[in-house]
């Protein structure tokens, strides 16, 4: 799992970590570009750096806008540049063949009870596939302005109905699904049945060895 954050409150690093563990998640890199003194997502980790499940990349309080410039335009979330600078990091990098899971701290994967992720993994090696979408389950922001304390799934339960106007869209119904994150098998052959544009980040000339050197 992959995971880039600023700020999020070590609680639900923590909750969402556990979450995911219990889903077949191995390990779990951190990019942690958080401003705090105290460094409580760090102190709040330590534990499971200890036990081999969670690898901290330290970039705290640094800007990373040349890294977003460098990617396209729809493409510079917190995931999608977790995913240029995982690409530009050896030493983050997982064996081939993982299964690698770009995250925000707030997104949570859903399974079928009776399945994991390793089955995933296993089903998109048998298929010969690299890559594949993830569809986003809209669930809204319940009415909140601001991020409130506590945990994310107890409060963020409730949106707006499917007939409610979106400004500015052509589209003038709320969706239920939207189109998610790519799950990729790390270090595959994109000539296989590459399905997303997580193919493009091997295929970035230059930057990569460019922001290696920044650091």
């Amino acid at each position: 799992m992959l995971v880039a954050f600023k700020d999020t409150q070590p609680v639900e690093l923590i909750r969402h970590l556990e979450y995911h563990l219990l889903l077949g998640v191995d390990h779990a890199v951190y990019i942690d570009n958080s401003c705090d003194r105290d460094a409580a997502a760090n102190v709040s980790l330590a534990p499971y750096v200890a036990r081999g499940l969670v690898t901290i990349f330290d970039l705290r309080c640094r800007s990373i806008h040349h890294i977003a410039r460098a990617l396209e335009r729809g493409q510079r979330g917190a995931s999608s540049v977790a995913l240029y600078i995982i690409y530009a990091t050896p030493s983050l990098q997982p064996p081939v063949g993982s299964l690698l899971l770009p995250l925000d701290d707030d997104e949570y994967m859903v399974v079928p009870s009776n399945s994991s992720l390793r089955d995933l993994a296993t089903r998109m090696h048998r298929d010969r596939i690299s890559s594949v979408v993830v569809p986003w389950r809209l669930f809204g922001s319940s009415g909140l302005v601001c991020q409130p304390p506590g945990p994310v799934l107890r409060h963020f339960v409730r949106r707006a109905p499917l007939t409610w106007a979106l400004d500015g869209r052509s589209d003038r119904r709320v969706p239920q699904v939207a189109v998610g994150k790519p799950l990729v098998l790390w270090g595959v052959d994109c000539r296989l049945k590459c399905s997303t544009h997580s193919c493009k980040y091997q295929g970035v000339r230059g930057h990569g060895e460019r922001w290696r050197s920044d650091w």
